[in-house]
């Protein structure tokens, strides 16, 4: 392979890489006694996937500007 062809191919693992990892931390949202709103005000989108411990959902995820994380652990709403 030419050097250039070892270049892209580098090059492309990298951006693949950084499009699986999340972009900011881990954290815990307490949603015992409300509703947890996560708005983006910039451009671009979020995606938010995690487990649920002590709610009726198990596991969640949701992709948009606006996300709601439901109380009660029931699940995540998005909001436009």
């Amino acid at each position: 392979m030419s050097r250039k062809g070892e270049h892209r191919e580098a090059s492309n693992a990298s951006r693949r890489s950084s499009e699986l990892e999340p972009a900011a931390g881990a954290f815990t949202a307490d949603v015992t006694n409300g509703d947890v709103h996560v708005e983006l005000r910039g451009r671009g989108e979020i995606e938010l996937a995690g487990d649920i411990v002590g709610g009726p959902a198990k596991q969640v995820t949701a992709s948009g500007r606006h996300l709601v994380l439901m109380k009660g652990g029931v699940g995540i709403r998005t909001r436009v």
